[in-house]
C-alpha cells in the first residue's frame, strides 16, 4: 500500500512539473512574468515535490518495496 502510494505521488508531481512546464513555454514571455497564474503555477509545481516527499525518497520508498518482493520470490 506504502509503495503503491509513493509511486503514485512520484508521477502526480512530475507530471503537474511536467504540464506546467510546457504551458510556461507555450506562453511565451507571459507565462514567466510575475503577476501571472502561469507563473503561480509553475511554482506550485515545485513546491508539490517538496510536500509530497523529494524524489529521491519516494525512490527508496519504491527501492525497498522491490527488495521485499523479490526477496519473496
Amino acid at each position: 500500500m506504502v509503495a503503491s502510494a509513493s509511486q503514485m505521488k512520484f508521477q502526480a508531481a512530475g507530471l503537474a512539473e511536467r504540464t506546467c512546464y510546457e504551458m510556461a513555454n507555450l506562453m511565451g514571455g507571459a507565462g514567466v512574468c510575475d503577476n501571472t497564474m502561469m507563473h503561480d503555477l509553475v511554482g506550485i509545481s515545485r513546491i508539490q515535490e517538496v510536500v509530497g516527499g523529494t524524489r529521491q525518497i519516494q525512490q527508496y520508498v519504491l527501492s525497498m518495496a522491490l527488495r521485499q518482493m523479490f526477496k519473496m520470490l
